[in-house]
């Protein structure tokens, strides 16, 4: 951060049986660590994701990134949950006949005051109803200090198009 903290954040793991002999692993609780410039521990943040309640979704990990605001005060944490779903990931799966999970993407972000070490609820941005493009999940636009989310519903009907500003 422009202050000198540092955030890391992580997924914590662990093993979930799928019926196919091993356990895979699989990915659960959100964490951060706030630490101040002297590298001491400042704070300690969590989130549990909807998703974990469903064994197929935790076997990929949330992406997760961090955005300043310019004056530096506020971290915001983008976290795109998945979920799986059963069907052709591609084209070739589909030609092929190979139907399989992958994960589809929903956003969320959290506010991290960086001055008194506090969180914010989690926002979710289209309330799950609207899956992420995984190619480009979202583009920061820096001029305008905003994020854009570019999407469409499980029907692939209708684009779904969000603007999150930030400080």
């Amino acid at each position: 951060m422009p202050n000198g903290d540092m955030l890391v954040a992580g997924q914590l793991t662990g093993r979930v049986s799928m019926g196919l002999g091993n356990p895979m692993k699989s990915y659960k609780q959100l964490i951060c660590f706030h630490f101040a410039k002297d590298g001491n521990l400042k704070a300690q943040y969590g989130y549990e994701p909807e998703s974990i309640d469903d064994k197929q979704n935790v076997i990929y990990p949330i992406i997760q990134q961090f955005i300043p605001s310019a004056d530096g005060k506020t971290a915001y944490w983008l976290v795109l949950e998945n979920i799986s779903v059963k069907g052709y990931e591609s084209f070739t799966d589909a030609y092929n006949g190979s139907v399989s999970y992958y994960p589809v993407y929903y956003p969320s972000i959290i506010k991290i005051n960086i001055e008194n070490a506090s969180i914010s609820n989690m926002e979710e941005l289209g309330k799950r109803k609207y899956r992420l493009n995984r190619k480009l999940t979202y583009i920061y636009q820096k001029d305008t200090k905003s994020i854009v989310f570019v999407g469409r519903d499980e029907d692939n009907k209708m684009l779904w198009l969000c603007k999150y500003k930030i400080n």
